[in-house]
């Protein structure tokens, strides 16, 4: 069997295998070139001397791919003489980055071009991932504006498909709808080139790149861009895309913490408004007058702005308080509200008030002794003058006194039954008592 006829049922095999037109000619051109210039019958020795002397590295590289390809289909049909071709080196080329069109660099062209024609293009290119020859042979009767998609009815695979049109590229379709019938740029894709060459734009490639990145980047899935877009495999998808990779990383991972950040500025903002609402009910009771109203809810929103130019948010904190169990601060709030009788007071700040009248006493005492003993006050004086220091604690005592009963649930009465009021006194908070504001917690 001549080999030409061998090199034929190669090429059909590939077209009908759905694969590019285009590669199978030039690869049957390529294997054909090969042969001619052995004069003999191929073997592994010559092919890499025809690599060999190849201009360019990427030549080589595309050579040993035109080998590589018809020596595997060779294996499954009988061809004699080709049993070496997965031993052809493909040689490396550097990988040199190449020209992706951007979300800004496509807006910039669109406002500076003021042909219709020449932005329908742009937009088109821009919107669809369409290839040069794809767009040139696109007609009115392949676009469905209603539902906002084309029908690329040839394709360098050999297959029909069905192409996004964005809002932007269906507005100016409906512009030209009416004054063109046939095909819609009516341009040739030579044509095309030196129109996008002449406005200084980038190639339809660098568009069609620019197109599968934008759709990756927004979120589509590289099957759905591989079928949009007319790739053999998901595998050209990512060499389309390869110098973008990194990018489309950063990205995906930006996304991921904005939604983050979305999600705890919610949660941070709903944490600060129950806190201040808390506030506010907690000052509509009465335990808050307007001071400590106004300076807590001040606290917590400083804190909240801090917290948030930090780029942190509220973590979680137990609930508010206008009291605190310190205990300086329990003496300094017992002074403060010596006339308040209508609220409450936890068990624990009233036994820090406890221990701090027995701590007065015994300083008190101690006084007591030492200026008696030194002569200072006679002995009947000295119970006058302890009394006296002693007054200003008296009534705040007292107040403190029937507020914790209040927080337990009992009137001030029960203050003067003996032994049931110290009872009370030692009792838990009534989570469900509703007649008293309730200032603290247990």
């Amino acid at each position: 069997m001549p080999f030409e006829d061998f090199l034929d049922e190669f090429e059909a095999d590939w077209r009908l295998l759905g694969r590019s037109t285009k590669t199978a000619r030039e690869y049957r051109r390529l294997v054909a070139d090969l042969v001619s210039c052995a004069k003999i019958e191929p073997n592994l020795g010559i092919v890499k001397a025809w690599l060999a002397a190849s201009p360019s590295k990427e030549t080589a590289r595309y050579r040993g791919r035109a080998v590589r390809a018809f020596g595997k289909w060779a294996e499954t049909h009988d061809v004699p003489g080709w049993v070496w071709w997965r031993q052809v080196p493909l040689v490396a080329t550097p990988a040199t980055p190449q020209d992706t069109v951007t979300p800004e660099r496509y807006r910039e062209l669109v406002t500076r071009l003021k042909d219709p024609a020449d932005r329908l293009v742009v937009e088109l290119l821009w919107s669809t991932g369409l290839r040069l020859s794809e767009l040139g042979r696109l007609n009115w009767e392949d676009l469905n504006l209603t539902d906002g998609f084309a029908v690329v009815r040839t394709s360098k695979t050999n297959k029909p498909r069905l192409v996004p049109l964005s809002d932007k590229a269906v507005r100016a379709l409906r512009r030209l709808a009416g004054a063109r019938i046939g095909q819609v740029v009516g341009s040739s894709p030579r044509s095309i080139q030196r129109m996008l060459h002449r406005n200084g734009a980038p190639t339809a490639h660098a568009f069609r790149r620019g197109w599968a990145v934008n759709a990756l980047r927004g979120g589509v899935s590289q099957v759905s861009v591989q079928a949009a877009g007319g790739w053999a495999s998901t595998a050209m998808v990512g060499r389309y895309v390869s110098a973008m990779s990194s990018e489309l990383a950063i990205s995906e991972f930006r996304q991921i913490a904005v939604q983050k950040s979305d999600k705890v500025d919610k949660e941070k903002s709903m944490s600060l408004s129950s806190e201040l609402a808390e506030l506010a009910e907690l000052h509509k009771q009465g335990a808050l007058n307007d001071a400590e109203f106004e300076a807590a809810k001040e606290k917590l929103l400083k804190l909240s702005d801090r917290q948030t130019q930090e780029g942190s948010f509220l973590p979680p904190t137990p609930p508010i308080h206008p009291r605190s169990f310190r205990f300086k601060s329990v003496v300094k709030n017992g002074y403060r509200d010596w006339r308040v009788f209508s609220a409450r007071s936890s068990r624990k700040e009233f036994w820090f008030w406890v221990l701090y009248v027995v701590m007065i006493s015994y300083a008190l005492t101690l006084v007591r002794i030492t200026c008696v003993a030194f002569d200072f006050v006679d002995q009947e004086d000295s119970d006058g003058v302890v009394g006296l220091l002693f007054l200003p604690t008296l009534v705040p005592s007292i107040s403190m006194f029937v507020r914790r009963l209040h927080d337990t649930g009992h009137r001030a009465w029960w203050g003067l039954v003996p032994l049931v009021n110290w009872i009370f006194l030692c009792s838990e908070t009534d989570l469900n008592e509703k007649r008293w504001a309730r200032t603290t917690s247990t």
